[in-house]
């Protein structure tokens, strides 16, 4: 069986002294792992974050496969001297990795991603785009935030909180006597706005608590713990 799809390349890793086994989210196919027989030619198409038109054949759906591969575009040669794009780069392919089910198709969040990565190459301000990449994982897999109404009084005014037991909003006069308990809301998920990397930082933590408290038992991915390091001290270093 076969069968030819776009993708982005999520991961790479050594086999053997010229192959590689390559993890590819594809649109259509969702992720998928084959092995990759490289050259010193063809290995720079399989760098993460790559964009590839990738043919997978195998005898039976079950087995590993073979990948055949064409670059389409390389985003991280475009941001190469940029750490924090990196490192957002690295982090958002390495969430995908770690948590999206083998074949199983995730078209929306394939469409987030490579939105995302269009906003590394292109854009300087590309904070929203991260931010929401990460909330539509979180949805994707069952544990999306609801920030739709007050989950104590049903209203949808003045939504101020977020909880951290149930990942609902609450208002800021039901929240106010638990306010040390709950997180706060960044202005930017609720309405849109430019995005400040103390804003981002706000939702990095948000964010990270839920990843870790409902898919990541054993902690976020090294990339993503670094991105959100980073832009803490870039905002500790503006405040001081």
């Amino acid at each position: 069986m076969q069968w030819t799809d776009v993708g982005v390349i999520l991961n790479a890793r050594v086999h053997g002294e010229r192959s590689h086994i390559v993890t590819i989210y594809t649109k259509n196919q969702g992720r998928c792992a084959g092995l990759f027989k490289s050259s010193a030619k063809t290995k720079a198409a399989i760098q993460p974050g790559n964009l590839v038109q990738a043919k997978w054949s195998a005898r039976l759906p079950e087995h590993l496969g073979l990948w055949q591969l064409e670059l389409m575009e390389s985003p991280s040669s475009r941001i190469l001297s940029d750490r924090l794009k990196l490192n957002a780069l690295g982090s958002a392919l390495a969430l995908a990795d770690y948590l999206m089910a083998e074949r199983h198709q995730y078209e929306e969040l394939y469409d987030s991603l490579t939105g995302l990565i269009t906003q590394l190459t292109h854009c300087d301000n590309w904070y929203q785009s991260y931010s929401d990449y990460e909330l539509k994982l979180l949805e994707d897999l069952g544990f999306g935030l609801d920030l739709t109404k007050c989950a104590v009084t049903g209203t949808s005014d003045n939504l101020t909180y977020i909880s951290p037991k149930t990942g609902r909003a609450v208002s800021a006069q039901a929240g106010l006597p638990y306010a040390d308990r709950l997180f706060k809301i960044p202005d930017f998920w609720l309405q849109s706005q430019s995005v400040s990397p103390e804003q981002l930082y706000q939702a990095l933590v948000i964010t990270s608590y839920f990843f870790e408290k409902d898919l990541l038992e054993k902690g976020l991915p090294s990339s993503r713990v670094a991105l959100q390091n980073l832009i803490g001290r870039s905002t500790h270093t503006q405040n001081t």
